[in-house]
């Protein structure tokens, strides 16, 4: 395969622009006047296809953290990459938040960059594992009056309350297993949530001016939730095996495509090299399908001129008027795809790559 993709490579001609440095970076940043301290606020993502809400907010402690609620309208899931502890640089205007675990099953960075006019922020959220930092979105915010409800709420005498995006609800005990919830459903108002159980006991959650929620179960004195992130399952398994068509790197065979319930995920690993994963939104037999990342890394270093200028990325590219990056039909992913060298440019205009299921054991 290696010897397949250096000659694709060879026949290629490669437009790329190499990033010149902007000599005048450090004079510009001392023209503007960034926020002195974090501001406590709530954020809604307006340019991406998985919705995001950023809270920042106050433990119960009084610490300052980020939590930042992921939604995936395609296949209705929604997890939490919560608690982060934050820091400020009011020179640069950058606000980072450090997470020791997240929904990637890796510790987690997240920033948020004020625009140059302050009219909202640039959002950057990051997986960490052996000191490497690996992108997982990058999308834009604007001010908003309340949070995603969507998860898991864990209160302050251990019960726990899921709000689900179907408006279905479950309450746990403090002390009690997963197998005694009970079941309900909600309703939202976007800072009052109120949630009626089978047994028709009351839960409902308030949320106050700095983001924090206080819930009251049955009438009781309120007490702190913490919106935390939902524990991903191991239920990783085969679900088919297929050939990967990549207008790039030719046809790669002998791939599989594994899937997780739990997650509504699928992925394909070791697609070009060890290591070289892309994984997407996608519930089984649907039409569509929403890459997990902005960017995915292929491992492959490309050299020109004996220069090695930097591994070759995926990016995936929307395809649909939903914004979705692929579309799903009688055995074959379709997937807006470009190929690029971040900070060093793109090799010709995005085309399509296609992933055929060959093979799916029952």
């Amino acid at each position: 395969m290696i010897k397949h993709i250096k000659t694709v490579l060879a026949c290629l001609t490669v437009g790329l622009a190499v990033v010149s440095c902007n000599n005048n970076f450090d004079e510009d940043m001392d023209t503007i006047s960034y926020p002195d301290n974090v501001e406590l606020g709530m954020w809604q993502s307006t340019n991406s296809t998985v919705s995001y809400t950023v809270n920042i907010t106050l433990n119960e402690e009084g610490d300052t953290i980020c939590d930042v609620t992921t939604y995936t309208p395609s296949t209705g899931k929604a997890n939490v990459i919560d608690g982060g502890a934050v820091s400020y640089d009011k020179r640069t205007g950058i606000i980072t938040a450090t997470y020791d675990e997240s929904l990637y099953d890796t510790p987690a960075r997240v920033t948020l960059t004020w625009k140059s006019d302050l009219s909202g922020m640039v959002v950057s959220i990051y997986s960490e594992s052996d000191g490497v930092a690996s992108s997982k979105a990058v999308f834009n915010v604007e001010p908003a009056t309340s949070i995603s409800v969507y998860g898991d709420w864990l209160l302050a005498d251990s019960a726990m309350v899921t709000l689900n995006a179907d408006g279905t609800a479950s309450y746990v005990p403090a002390g009690a297993e997963d197998t005694d919830a009970v079941e309900g459903t909600y309703t939202s108002d976007g800072s009052n949530v109120t949630v009626t159980l089978s047994d028709g006991t009351t839960i409902t959650f308030t949320q106050n001016a700095v983001g924090q929620m206080y819930a009251s179960v049955a009438g009781a004195e309120a007490i702190y939730a913490s919106h935390i992130m939902t524990q991903p399952r191991n239920d990783w398994y085969v679900y088919a095996y297929g050939t990967y068509s990549s207008w790039l790197f030719g046809d790669i065979a002998g791939c599989s495509l594994e899937y997780s319930p739990s997650r509504a995920e699928a992925r394909i690993p070791d697609i070009i090299y060890p290591g070289s994963t892309l994984s997407f939104y996608w519930n089984i037999g649907e039409s569509e399908a929403t890459f997990t990342d902005s960017s995915f890394n292929t491992y492959y270093m490309y050299s020109q001129s004996g220069q090695e200028l930097g591994y070759i990325h995926f990016v995936p590219v929307s395809i649909t008027s939903s914004g979705a990056h692929g579309v799903y039909q009688n055995g074959v992913f379709t997937f807006g795809m470009s190929y690029q060298i971040p900070g060093v440019g793109t090799f010709g205009d995005a085309d399509y790559d296609y992933f055929t299921l060959d093979q799916v054991p029952e």
